[in-house]
């Protein structure tokens, strides 16, 4: 489902609280393999998902697997994961909660896969927010939540 969120309401950037910060993260396997309609969708409810709550971290797609990580304040990290853990894209294979973190690693959010170019051209507006997988794997979130363990 596609967030309704209006881009006329307040879209006064991202705040940097350290005040209740957590992180989640996820490895799973996807249940469907995504074209470019169905990769555009999901960046942009995610994107605009992610920017109403506040939350920064990264979502890898690598055709046959996911790898997110996200930050921000508790209890809105909370509502995002309940939707995230029941979204029928893909099967969770491993989840990592941190409960408190001093700071944010992300400055924004953003979405790596290949074929983010095409989308980008499509969606201009939002170039900062897509960005090639460059050869990574959605595996490699494992190796990125050891950020939080410092």
């Amino acid at each position: 489902m596609l967030d309704t969120y209006s881009q006329s309401q307040d879209d006064g950037g991202v705040s940097f609280e350290t005040d209740d910060l957590a992180a989640v993260g996820y490895l799973s396997s996807s249940t469907e393999l995504l074209g470019l309609l169905g990769l555009t969708y999901l960046f942009l409810q995610s994107y605009w998902n992610n920017r109403r709550l506040n939350l920064t971290g990264r979502l890898y797609y690598d055709g046959l697997d996911y790898g997110i990580i996200l930050e921000g304040e508790k209890t809105r990290l909370a509502r995002l994961a309940r939707i995230i853990e029941r979204d029928g894209r893909h099967k969770i294979r491993q989840k990592f909660h941190i409960q408190n973190i001093n700071q944010r690693h992300y400055d924004d959010w953003q979405m790596r896969f290949d074929g983010a170019d095409t989308v980008a051209h499509v969606l201009p507006n939002y170039r900062h927010a897509i960005g090639e997988i460059n050869g990574q794997t959605a595996d490699q979130v494992m190796q990125l939540m050891t950020l939080y363990r410092v």
